[in-house]
């Protein structure tokens, strides 16, 4: 064989090795990205997880839930109740958050936030009568996100 032909068949088989690596890359990307799929919803759930059973396994807490699915506003509570619910609201809040985020970030497809548990101790007159304080907590395309939820208005 010719130096030439040598340097066709080196060319073709550099170019072969290039697809190669290059469908090796694209299924370690896909493979990737789904494990971190996996981990933003295992993350969402494990943080809803023990967000409600806290909530499930204490007494007073359950109580106070209780009250506020039944309507009661923060002024038919004692002060440190109040925090109770606000700290528990707040956290509730945040593991939205995470959520949203993960969408933000292209982790997690779009309809994970469409398809998520509407929250607990959101959906209520105590939560929309204290939100123009607690919003300021979070940032402003988040907020409009949360206010946009159909159970929200």
């Amino acid at each position: 064989m010719k130096f030439k032909e040598w340097n066709e068949i080196a060319e073709l088989v550099g170019i072969t090795a290039i697809v190669v690596s290059l469908v090796f890359v694209g299924f370690e990307l896909r493979q990737s990205t789904a494990i971190a799929r996996s981990d933003a919803f295992s993350s969402f759930s494990s943080q809803f997880f023990d967000l409600t059973s806290s909530a499930a396994l204490d007494e007073r807490m359950s109580g106070l839930i209780s009250q506020v699915n039944q309507g009661a506003l923060p002024e038919d509570f004692k002060p440190e109740d109040q925090v109770s619910i606000r700290m528990y609201q707040g956290a509730a809040v945040r593991v939205w958050e995470g959520l949203f985020r993960s969408v933000q970030a292209g982790v997690l497809p779009e309809d994970a936030l469409e398809s998520a548990a509407s929250g607990i101790l959101i959906n209520n007159k105590y939560f929309r009568s204290t939100w123009a304080a607690t919003k300021q907590l979070y940032t402003s395309d988040f907020i409009a996100y949360f206010e946009s939820l159909p159970w929200n208005e």
